[in-house]
């Protein structure tokens, strides 16, 4: 399969952000491609958005030429879409085509879900891109088998502006793709606390800006209600090794306070447990 990353130069300006604009392609067996619109943001207070399938062209320059015709009209209804895809998607109904459950391999999802992360390229992913990349199997079954991962630590599932995303632990990343790269600017898992603090695993998550410092901030997730609550940012260092040399050296009594200043998590789908646990 064949891929193209292609920036589009002009910016767009949606709910009260700037974005850059990029031609997501790739090719599909027939030989036809496939394109789809990634929102970049040029600040590191949003999330990067990518379009379901805009086009399909015969070839990769035909693509191109699509992409560079757009009109400002075109990338405001593509921008309501983005969001629509990476938020309120709902998730696909188990069929006989999809596979049931108890004829299929968890390892098998496993490892599939843990493809994706080299196949985009990125150590963090929207969950919905992970599940639209998997259509062998069931959403359901994909949920179980990110949960599973993330039982094993080799993946941490978090929420940024309503949506779900997974990132790769720092002890799973042999297993999957390579770091987000810098034009990315989706959130990245930092740090790992070793230990829980009261009943809360905790993380530090930071992005990068596009002056190319870096913004963190902590999420903690509750063991026993399954609640996740989430800081402003915490901090601004100017590399991510900065970043993470400060995640590392915050002591507990530092995770009390943070942990009553942070705020629950408003998402706008079920979580992981609940979407699946409602197709068992």
């Amino acid at each position: 399969m064949h891929q193209v990353k292609r920036p589009i130069d002009r910016k767009f300006r949606g709910d009260g952000a700037e974005y850059d604009l990029t031609l997501l392609g790739r090719s599909r067996a027939d030989g036809m491609w496939e394109g789809r619109i990634r929102f970049q943001p040029t600040s590191g207070e949003h999330v990067a958005l990518n379009t379901a399938v805009e086009s399909t062209q015969p070839s990769e320059r035909l693509l191109i030429r699509w992409a560079e015709g757009l009109s400002a009209t075109y990338y405001e209804g593509a921008f309501r879409r983005a969001i629509a895809s990476a938020e309120r998607k709902p998730l696909r109904k188990i069929t006989k085509n999809a596979g049931s459950t108890t004829r299929i391999d968890p390892a098998r999802v496993e490892k599939r879900v843990l493809d994706c992360f080299g196949t985009f390229g990125a150590s963090t992913l929207n969950r919905q891109a992970v599940l639209d990349a998997i259509d062998e199997y069931a959403h359901a079954d994909v949920i179980r088998a990110i949960e599973s991962l993330e039982r094993k630590r080799k993946v941490v599932r978090f929420t940024d502006r309503g949506s779900l995303w997974v990132a790769l632990a720092r002890a799973g990343t042999k297993s999957g793709g390579k770091r987000g790269t810098t034009g990315d600017r989706t959130p990245e898992l930092i740090y790992e606390h070793p230990h829980p603090i009261r009943t809360y695993e905790v993380i530090v998550l930071g992005v990068e800006r596009s002056d190319g410092t870096w913004s963190g901030w902590l999420q903690f997730h509750d063991t026993k209600t399954n609640q996740t609550l989430r800081t402003g940012q915490e901090t601004s260092q100017p590399k991510r090794a900065d970043l993470e040399y400060w995640a590392s050296g915050l002591e507990d009594v530092y995770f009390e306070g943070a942990v009553r200043r942070a705020k629950p998590v408003k998402e706008t789908r079920p979580t992981a447990r609940a979407a699946s646990a409602s197709r068992r």
